[in-house]
């Protein structure tokens, strides 16, 4: 199958269009569960994934490698969701005033200083010993 790739990316670059529309419908569906994966929601997966293939369509002069199209798609699939999740963080304001940014993933940033000064009951928690337990995974 890579070798039927390079064929069609050849074409494609030839200026064949219909070589392209093939890459697109033999890769749309795995790239649309890629990037549902990442993002958690159908439609928005549609239009990353319209955008990954424009993409593709633009860059695909730059491929040194026919041969390795698949995971260069992948790579460019990846950091279109990257860019998604950049352009979707929204500032949350805190219970204390100071904005935070959430990304809607594993990446949040959390406000030390905040939860530093809290107190839970008669417990008070401190900002180092919070950034050394995340840090060990305790």
């Amino acid at each position: 199958m890579p070798n039927d790739d390079a064929q069609l990316i050849e074409r494609t670059l030839a200026g064949d269009e219909s070589a392209f529309s093939t890459l697109v419908r033999k890769y749309q569906k795995p790239v649309h569960a890629f990037v549902r994966r990442k993002v958690g929601d159908f439609h928005i997966a549609e239009e990353i994934t319209q955008d990954i293939f424009l993409r593709v369509y633009e860059k695909l002069e730059t491929l040194k490698n026919p041969n390795t199209f698949e995971g260069w798609l992948y790579v460019i699939a990846a950091r279109q969701c990257y860019a998604w999740f950049e352009k979707k963080r929204v500032p949350m304001a805190n219970p204390v005033g100071r904005v935070i940014f959430y990304s809607g993933c594993l990446s949040e940033r959390i406000d030390f200083e905040y939860i530093a000064n809290r107190k839970i009951g008669r417990v008070s928690i401190k900002s180092g010993r919070i950034q050394g337990r995340l840090s060990k995974g305790k």
